[in-house]
Order: C-alpha cells, then sequence, then structure tokens
C-alpha cells in the first residue's frame, strides 16, 4: 500500500469525498502522531516500519478524531516483547483521558497492566479490580489459572 506515516494517520480525519483536508485536520494528525511517538516518523512509508510502530500509527490514525472510547482487538500480535511494553505504557498513559477496552488471550498482560478483568467465555464474568482474579478466572474458564510472565516487570503471580 503506498502511503507514509502521516498520510496513514490523516485517513483518519477522512469525512468523504467532497472535505478537502485542512489546517486543522494536518495538526490533528501532528499531534496525534506525537502523542504515540511516531512523529518523526511521519516520513516513512509504513512498509518500513516494525510491528510496534504500525501499531503505533494505528493507534494515531484512532487518536486524531479524539475519541472518548478506544477498542483494541489483540494489539499486540506479532510485536515483539519490549515493543509489546512500550505499546502498553502507551495504552495506560491514553487511559487517562479515555476509556479503553482491549481484547487478549495474554492474561499476564492484563496481571501487569490493567485494573478491570471482565472474560468472555460462552457467559460474560466482570471481575473488577485485578486483586483475587486468578481464583475468579478459574471460575470462569473451569481450569486452573497460574500465570508466569517474563516482561517488564517480571511477576510471577502463583507459585511455579
Amino acid at each position: 500500500f503506498p502511503i507514509d506515516v502521516f498520510n496513514m494517520v490523516l485517513i483518519g480525519r477522512y469525512n468523504g469525498p467532497l472535505k478537502k483536508i485542512n489546517k486543522d485536520d494536518i495538526l490533528a494528525a501532528q499531534k496525534a502522531l506525537e502523542s504515540v511517538g511516531m512523529l518523526k516518523h511521519k516520513d516513512l512509508h509504513i512498509s518500513m516500519l516494525s510491528g510496534g510502530q504500525f501499531q503505533r500509527v494505528l493507534i494515531a490514525r484512532a487518536l486524531v478524531k479524539n475519541p472518548k472510547l478506544l477498542f483494541l482487538d489483540e494489539p499486540t500480535t506479532s510485536v515483539d516483547p519490549k515493543a509489546q511494553k512500550e505499546f502498553y505504557d502507551l495504552i495506560l498513559e491514553l487511559n487517562k483521558n479515555m476509556t479503553v477496552v482491549l481484547v487478549t488471550h495474554d492474561i499476564s498482560v492484563v496481571s501487569a497492566y490493567f485494573d478491570k478483568v471482565a472474560c468472555l467465555n460462552k457467559n460474560l464474568y466482570y471481575h473488577g479490580p485485578k486483586e483475587g482474579s486468578l481464583e475468579k478466572l478459574k471460575e470462569a474458564y473451569n481450569c486452573p489459572i497460574e500465570i508466569i510472565a517474563h516482561g517488564l516487570p517480571h511477576r510471577v503471580l502463583k507459585d511455579h
């Protein structure tokens, strides 16, 4: 797809063929790229980005409309552990100004980064704060749960 980072984000401001890009659109795209740490890469072709950088650009494209709610579905698939940590740190920062709903199969990420947990396994289970969530996960998935996370910070939430 022949497009650079800046124009990829600018697509998020697209409102149909009759509306031309204006100064506000350009400023919004710059601000969104800056908020995800990608402004310095604005002229790069998107094919030159790492998986983590590309995810940041996609987040910027969503942010360019100033949403109050951000839905993410498995956002760190094929992203290396260092980039995952940086990505989740970014999500925590964004969560200060908007609601973020994240779908993941990585339970260790949930335990390390998020304060409320809901699990879906034929039924929806809301667990509230993460304290005590391991026992609730056992109930939701009808099997023992052990979590070992070797990211930053290192956390072991059950004896292993």
